[in-house]
């Protein structure tokens, strides 16, 4: 669980929430199932040593959950809730490789 502070609240998230991690100059920005919330003065690199392996790196700034992969094209990815995340052909192909090797049916 990660709790983060948004409108003068304590809001707390769970990883299976977590639709997508990317950075954004010096924030991370968690976006998930109740919206997105952001981490101030942080790097994606410390954030992604805490989460789970259902975490893919697809760049060297975007962490996507492969729980939440609903349909992998050619130059992106689409998550649940309609979101989509945009991906070069070789993060793709690893993506796919990663999802066949997790499901092999």
């Amino acid at each position: 669980m990660i709790y983060f502070k948004k409108d003068k609240a304590l809001h707390k998230v769970r990883e299976e929430e977590i639709v997508y991690v990317h950075q954004n100059k010096r924030d991370v920005v968690f976006v998930t199932e109740k919206g997105e919330f952001c981490l101030k003065s942080n790097k994606i690199n410390f954030i992604e040593s805490f989460l789970g392996d259902e975490f893919f790196k697809c760049h060297s700034y975007i962490l996507v959950n492969l729980n939440k992969v609903e349909v992998v094209n050619q130059m992106d990815v689409v998550l649940s809730g309609d979101l989509s995340v945009g991906m070069c052909k070789a993060a793709t192909d690893r993506l796919k490789k990663e999802l066949k090797r997790r499901n092999p049916f």
